[in-house]
């Protein structure tokens, strides 16, 4: 084992450990299996061996984090879905895998195509989840794993799952199965983009699975985490980058609309803002230094200087005010002309995120230093005065557009809208059935209009004819 993990005793391998009794979680669940309480024995000590396996691999440090993912979560999850309900016919029920996504399913036991697939869905799933901690590419491999009379088999090179065809028969481990498929697949080169040395450990250390996965991912781990050190930025960019990736790829499996990709590729912009603004801000206060020495009172500089200075520094956040302004008043334009809700709201939209950006604080300082300068400067002239109302004028501003943005965030969509207009509906109906009793009500009154005896039923208040 490696420093600092420490094993029950008598376990010589954390396969053995209650860490790995993940393994046992979601007992008998797919294929139809019926002992659930089977499935609850093995929550709780996935549960309990979950813990045990984190605050060993804690000890681990910066490795840690992947270490205990890949070591317990991983293996783990894979062999917990362990199928039940196993029927015993001498009939193949198979699954073949040899790629993402790419499983078939097939065999003369139809009976058991959910146990197949459920063991070809296990081993991609292990396989993706190594391949994530690896920071690989899933690539294609081929391997069949399945169930024959009753038993649990792995075929390598072909597609049978008979022993005299070259399967190879695990009784009813299905967790040796799993295993022997998923080294399998990583020998055929199922993890793509890892280094030679991993690739190594991974083929040659097949016999012990959980520890060659260990042993790349500190080897994998090694340049990702030298980098989040010498480049903290650059990592945390290419993390954001490769998570909106993967949000890329579902957007197009499912056919996402073009409104759809755009907010994910907004969302993906302002992540990436948010780490550059956070990590990439690191110069932050040599750049405050800098200015307090173009102005304020540590610069050397004459009081003409230093104010012009001042009004530089000032100029960027005047220009988010003025940006604001502008889109506030295309705002006002297109509801003015009666344009439409759709591009009325759009614009609303552009308001609020204009408005949104107004540094206050950094309009705050700026306009601070350069009336504290105009008043050094031109204190009994006009040129402070001016200054004051021009600051003042933008403040006004600045305040106006930043609470209109907050008290007018758009109507949102009303959650009791399709509610509402389904009992609209409801109620249509009702009337609609409900017109022709009382046209029927109303020609019976008018035929009974010229009847001075009130001699009909209908016009006696006891609904029947008087004697």
């Amino acid at each position: 084992g490696f420093p600092g993990v420490d094993l029950p005793s008598g376990k010589t391998s954390i396969l053995d450990s209650p860490g790995f009794a993940l393994a046992a979680s979601s007992l008998f669940s797919i294929a139809g299996g019926t002992n659930s309480q089977f499935g609850q024995i093995g929550s709780m000590a996935g549960s309990i061996g979950g813990q045990a396996l984190g605050s060993s691999l804690a000890a681990l440090g910066a490795f840690g984090g992947p270490l205990g993912a890949v070591g317990g979560a991983i293996l783990g999850g894979v062999f917990g879905d362990l199928i039940g309900g196993i029927r015993n016919p001498n009939r193949t029920a198979r699954a073949l895998v040899t790629g993402p996504g790419s499983i078939d399913v097939a065999g003369k036991d139809k009976g058991n195509y959910g146990a197949a697939s459920g063991l070809g869905g296990s081993l991609l799933d292990g396989l993706q989840q190594i391949a994530d901690a690896l920071g690989a590419e899933l690539g294609n491999f081929y391997t069949t794993i399945g169930v024959r009379g009753g038993d649990f088999r792995v075929n390598t090179d072909g597609t049978s799952l008979k022993k005299k065809n070259g399967a190879i028969d695990f009784d009813g481990d299905q967790e040796a199965a799993l295993r022997f498929a998923m080294a399998d697949a990583i020998a055929d080169g199922a993890l793509k983009g890892i280094s030679d040395a991993s690739q190594r450990i991974l083929k040659e250390g097949s016999g012990n699975l959980e520890e060659a996965i260990e042993k790349a991912v500190l080897i994998e781990s090694i340049p990702r985490l030298l980098r989040e050190r010498l480049d903290p930025l650059g990592a945390a960019l290419d993390a954001i980058d490769e998570k909106f990736r993967k949000v890329a790829d579902a957007l197009r499996e499912g056919g996402a609309s073009a409104e759809q990709i755009a907010q994910a590729r907004e969302l993906w912009k302002l992540e990436r803002e948010d780490a550059i603004s956070q990590i990439g801000d690191a110069s932050e206060s040599l750049k405050t230094f800098l200015n307090s020495l173009n102005a304020g009172s540590n610069s050397p500089l004459s009081l003409r200087q230093q104010r012009a200075e001042a009004e530089a520094q000032l100029k960027p956040y005047i220009d988010q005010i003025r940006d604001a302004e502008v889109a506030q008043a295309e705002l006002d334009r297109l509801k003015a002309s009666g344009a439409s809700s759709s591009d009325i709201s759009a614009a609303e939209e552009a308001a609020r995120l204009a408005a949104g950006k107004i540094d206050q604080q950094g309009f705050q300082s700026a306009s601070q230093l350069l009336l504290g300068l105009a008043r050094q400067t031109d204190a009994s002239g006009g040129g402070f005065f001016a200054e004051f109302d021009r600051i003042r004028q933008l403040t006004g501003s600045a305040i106006g557009l930043i609470d209109g943005a907050v008290k007018q965030p758009g109507e949102g969509k009303d959650p009791f809208s399709e509610l509402t207009a389904e009992s609209t509906k409801v109620s249509a109906e009702l009337l609609a059935d409900a017109i022709p009793l009382l046209k029927s009500i109303n020609d019976r009154l008018a035929g009974r209009a010229g009847d001075p005896t009130g001699s009909s039923w209908f016009w006696d208040p006891r609904q029947y004819q008087a004697a």
